[in-house]
């Protein structure tokens, strides 16, 4: 891909989960020489920094760790930013590095381009953003992709770079893209960034913390279907029917009719999920039915209303990547579905400016509410506990809970406060759901 000349790069963030493993690897295969920027110090990117240990043992990757801040940059210079940095039009280092002339990019962007290089500008590139079901939705898409007998690759928001796999990709190959509100705002000036396909499916607030405004954030998700190119299509989720979409797009609205029942993952919910995939499953021509097999057969992910254990009798449920309260609302609500009635809801967690009274207002609905994190006292204002942490919750709930109930981590909040990122903090409440059962 031509990287426009640039000689050098500098990652802004490899994530002590690895997030900017992929592309920095990725740069130095390119010839670039590479300088990987992270605020946590060296000991807290142990996993990360062993994934390129070859590349700093052979002085290909330089090391920049325990400070924020992008180097002093010059026009040879390609900065690559990690979305997970809020508010990036108010820092002066990415407006320094501009300014120098360094080209300012993220690797959701140089995805783009390389994919659409290698499988044509009018190649099959789908693309899938919502506040709620877009990790399960673009999982979907590509079960039934597959079940339909396309080769599909998947990744974006959903985890792993597609980086190393373009070369993999044939003008036959559908990809498919899971996209944040952060990753749009980046890929708004992308002319590349062009799709057969957009799925939206819904928009409740949420991210203010990273974009500043609930508006701002709005208006990044309403970038996706302005993207899809004449003669492709615009699949809309329930709540977001009007949005605009482009002009020569074809739009498909999903409503509640169009559920898809029968899924291996509960709730209906799930099942505009799969509405939402199975139109963009057709929308690329494959059969119907072979491509709803596959979508109900899909198991769903990890963190997302995953059974963990039984102990005590009652199933526990992980539904950490529940990060807006909508989406634990519907957590409860797709248990409920499934004949759970008594429900102990763990809800709280990390700050994002938005509204939590929608998780409140379950409580009469619920077995218990054990509030944590951050926002714990505002989850259950005076109509759960306060327990603080994970442990603090489990402690006050498991003599309470009995056979045919279920527990269900749904937090409706983001994990930052005490967990580096929502699978860690999903993983360690399986460990206790693993230890109430001895």
């Amino acid at each position: 891909m031509d990287l426009r000349g640039k000689k050098r790069a500098v990652v802004l963030g490899l994530g002590a989960f690895g997030g900017g493993v992929g592309v920095t690897r990725w740069l130095s295969d390119q010839g670039l020489a590479v300088t990987v920027v992270d605020q946590l110090p060296a000991e807290k990117l142990g996993g990360s920094l062993a994934q390129i240990a070859d590349l700093t043992g052979a002085g290909r990757v330089r090391l920049d760790v325990g400070r924020d801040g992008i180097p002093t940059c010059t026009g040879d210079d390609l900065v690559v930013i990690n979305p997970a940095v809020r508010t990036p039009w108010l820092r002066d280092d990415i407006a320094a590095a501009r300014e120098a002339g360094a080209w300012v990019t993220t690797e959701i962007e140089l995805t783009v381009r390389a994919i659409v290089e290698r499988i044509g500008a009018e190649g099959d590139l789908v693309a899938i953003t919502g506040s709620m079901g877009k990790s399960t939705t673009t999982a979907m898409i590509g079960a039934g992709l597959t079940s339909a007998g396309r080769q599909a690759f998947v990744g974006g928001n959903l985890g792993g770079s597609l980086l190393d796999a373009v070369r993999a990709m044939t003008r036959a190959s559908a990809v498919v893209l899971e996209i944040s509100s952060a990753m749009l705002w980046w890929l708004e000036d992308c002319r590349a960034f062009g799709l057969r396909v957009g799925v939206v499916t819904n928009c409740a607030p949420n991210h203010v913390d990273w974009h500043g405004s609930l508006e701002d954030y709005q208006r990044c998700k309403r970038i996706l279907p302005m993207r899809v190119r004449p003669g492709g299509t615009a699949v809309l989720g329930e709540s977001v029917g009007d949005w605009d979409i482009a002009g020569g797009a074809h739009r498909v609205a999903v409503s509640g009719e169009q559920r898809v029942p029968g899924l291996a993952t509960p709730g209906r919910h799930n099942e505009m999920n799969a509405a939402c995939a199975l139109a963009a499953c057709e929308a690329l021509g494959c059969d119907r039915q072979r491509a709803r097999a596959g979508i109900c057969e899909f198991a769903g992910l990890p963190h997302r209303l995953q059974l963990v254990g039984s102990a005590r009798g009652a199933r526990w449920y992980n539904d950490s990547k529940a990060t807006t309260p909508e989406a634990t609302v519907l957590a409860v609500r797709a248990l409920r579905e499934a004949g759970i009635e008594r429900i102990h809801l763990i809800a709280g967690g990390y700050d994002k400016k938005v509204s939590l009274s929608a998780i409140t207002e379950l409580a009469d609905q619920l077995a218990s509410l054990a509030g944590i994190g951050a926002t714990g006292a505002a989850v259950c204002a005076g109509r759960g506990r306060v327990c603080g942490t994970l442990e603090g919750a489990l402690e006050w709930i498991v003599p309470r809970v009995r056979a045919g109930e279920a527990v269900l981590l749904s937090p409706g909040c983001a994990s930052w406060d005490q967990y580096t990122n929502f699978e860690e903090r999903g993983e360690r409440f399986a460990t206790l759901a693993r230890e109430a059962a001895r």
